[in-house]
């Protein structure tokens, strides 16, 4: 738990994005990542999925978790 909190960002609430998830719940999540990109969305949800190529035009990269297993896969 220390090196999780060492190594994270805390956000009271993270600027809307220009990104818009069809789920409106799913929204906070792509909110959270645009705030901070560069960064990596690891999700198994489909409508955010759907918006892989969107995302990485604004340097987000959103990957199902069986994508994101290992440290190497960062740079696909």
């Amino acid at each position: 738990m220390d090196s999780w909190s060492a190594n994270s960002i805390n956000f009271e609430s993270p600027s809307p994005s220009t990104l818009k998830c069809r789920d409106p719940l799913d929204q906070k999540f792509i909110d959270l990542a645009s705030s901070v990109a560069p960064s990596y969305l690891i999700s198994k949800d489909k409508d955010i999925l759907k918006l892989r190529r969107k995302a990485s035009k604004l340097r987000m990269k959103f990957r199902r978790p069986d994508e994101f297993t290992t440290f190497r896969n960062l740079s696909d």
